[in-house]
């Protein structure tokens, strides 16, 4: 019994490790990823690109998005983490401690973007346009 009880708590000391080496490293990772998106814009900016360019671009770029998101998730989960993780003492408390920890992670998939300063309409009115840009070079 002894030497289970031992296993589970070096398991348990290895997973806190692994969180905090996952931690530590996703400064760097959500940096990477900025400097990716400033590498995609100065692209842009300084292109004129041609719309099979233009596609695989955008498909670079969802991607470096998508995985910044999820770096930026991460963070959200373990600041959530760290703020209640005292309640692991507590046997009562470990209860509360997932229970933040998966509201949060709720809260982080039933987030919806809203506009900064685009309108619905505008979006709509850019998505249409690039279509009829496309359609026009086809044709050409």
């Amino acid at each position: 019994m002894g030497n289970e009880i031992l296993e589970k708590i070096n398991q348990t000391i290895e997973l806190l490790n692994d969180i905090d080496d996952y931690d530590n490293g996703l400064g760097e990772r959500l940096s990477n990823a900025d400097s990716k998106l400033s590498d995609i814009y100065h692209l842009i900016e300084q292109n004129k690109l041609k719309t099979n360019e233009c596609y695989r671009v955008m498909q670079e770029l969802r991607k470096v998005l998508l995985e910044r998101r999820k770096v930026k998730d991460d963070i959200s989960l373990i600041s959530v983490f760290k703020t209640q993780k005292e309640k692991l003492l507590n046997d009562k408390n470990r209860t509360f401690l997932k229970q933040a920890i998966y509201k949060r992670n709720k809260e982080l998939q039933d987030s919806v973007y809203k506009n900064r300063i685009y309108t619905d309409e505008e979006i709509s009115e850019l998505l249409e346009s690039k279509t009829k840009e496309d359609t026009n070079e086809r044709e050409n």
